[in-house]
C-alpha cells in the first residue's frame, strides 16, 4: 500500500504522543498487575472537622444516620494506593466515627470514581490484630482471609449494615475472640493497613491483570496490523495506537460514569410509593 506523504515532524509528534500515553497508562497498570501496589493511610482525631457544613446533603444524611445509631465523630483521614490500575496514585477520603457502647468503629469512605457517594463501613478491630468490616455496596459479597473478613451488603440502610455486622461479631466472640478496647483513630488506621493485602492489594492485582489483557490485546492487534501494512516506522503505527487509546479512554469514562450512577442508585432510599 502506498505511503502517505506525512511530514517528518508530524510522524515524530505521533510517536511521542503514543509513547507518552502508553507510558502514562501502562507503567502503573503493569506494576499493579505484578502486585506492586502500595497502601498508606493517615488522619487525625478532630471531631469538629466532621461536622456537616451544608455543602454535601448526602454526607449530612449519612452523618445523621450514624448519630442516630449512637456513633460519635472521631476525625478525618485518607487512604492512598500508589500504582492503582492506570492511576499512579489513588486517594480516598475517610471520615471516622466510633460507638463506645458497642466497642466498634464506622467510617464513611468517599472515592474519586463516585464523588458524593459515601460508602458506610462498620469496623471491629480485634485484640489479636484481626479486622472485621461490613459495608454498603451494590451487591452482596463476602471475603475472608487470615484474621480479616469483609462483607458488602446491597443496602443503603445504616441500621441494617450495623445489625449484619453485630451478628457476625457476636459469632466471633462466641468462639473466644475479643475486641480491641482502644477505639482511637490510630487503631482503625493500623488495622486497615495491616490487612491491606486481602482487603485491597490482592483484588487490585487481579483487576490489573484483567485490565492489562483487555487493553493490551487491542493495542497489540492494531500495532501489528499497521506494521504489516505500512512498515514498522510508519506514521500509521502510532496513529493506530492513538485511535485505540482514544477508544479505550472513552470506554473507561463510560464505565466510570455507569459505576458512579449504580453506586448512587444503591445509596438512594427505596421508593415506598404513596
Amino acid at each position: 500500500m502506498p505511503e502517505l506523504d506525512v511530514p517528518d515532524a508530524v510522524v515524530v509528534a505521533l510517536w511521542i504522543a503514543a509513547g507518552v500515553w502508553l507510558f502514562w497508562w501502562f507503567v502503573p497498570l503493569v506494576v499493579t498487575a505484578a502486585g506492586g501496589t502500595r497502601y498508606a493511610n493517615g488522619g487525625e482525631e478532630d471531631p469538629a472537622a466532621l461536622e456537616p457544613d451544608g455543602s454535601d446533603p448526602a454526607y449530612a444524611a449519612a452523618f445523621d444516620a450514624l448519630a442516630k445509631l449512637g456513633y460519635e465523630p472521631l476525625g478525618p483521614g485518607w487512604m492512598r494506593l500508589t500504582f492503582h490500575l492506570r492511576a499512579w496514585t489513588y486517594q480516598t477520603k475517610v471520615r471516622a466515627f466510633r460507638k463506645r457502647s458497642a466497642g466498634r468503629h464506622a467510617f464513611l469512605h468517599e472515592q474519586p470514581v463516585a464523588p458524593g457517594w459515601h460508602q458506610l463501613v462498620v469496623a471491629s478491630c480485634w485484640a489479636d490484630g484481626g479486622l472485621d468490616l461490613t459495608s454498603t455496596g451494590a451487591a452482596d459479597t463476602y471475603t475472608a482471609d487470615d484474621g480479616f473478613a469483609m462483607e458488602s451488603v446491597a443496602t443503603a440502610d445504616a441500621a441494617a449494615v450495623e445489625a449484619r455486622h453485630a451478628d457476625r461479631v457476636a459469632a466471633r466472640e462466641a468462639t473466644g475472640r475479643r475486641r480491641d478496647p482502644d477505639l482511637s483513630l490510630r487503631t482503625l488506621l493500623d488495622a486497615t493497613e495491616r490487612h491491606a493485602g486481602p482487603s485491597t492489594l490482592y483484588p487490585t492485582a487481579r483487576s490489573g491483570r484483567v485490565d492489562l489483557v483487555a487493553m493490551g490485546g487491542p493495542l497489540a492487534v492494531a500495532a501489528a496490523a499497521a506494521v504489516l501494512v505500512f512498515g514498522p516506522w510508519s506514521w500509521a503505527v502510532p496513529a493506530a495506537l492513538l485511535v485505540v487509546l482514544c477508544g479505550l479512554a472513552i470506554l473507561a469514562a463510560v464505565a466510570r460514569a455507569n459505576l458512579a450512577a449504580q453506586l448512587r442508585r444503591a445509596a438512594d432510599p427505596p421508593d415506598e410509593g404513596w
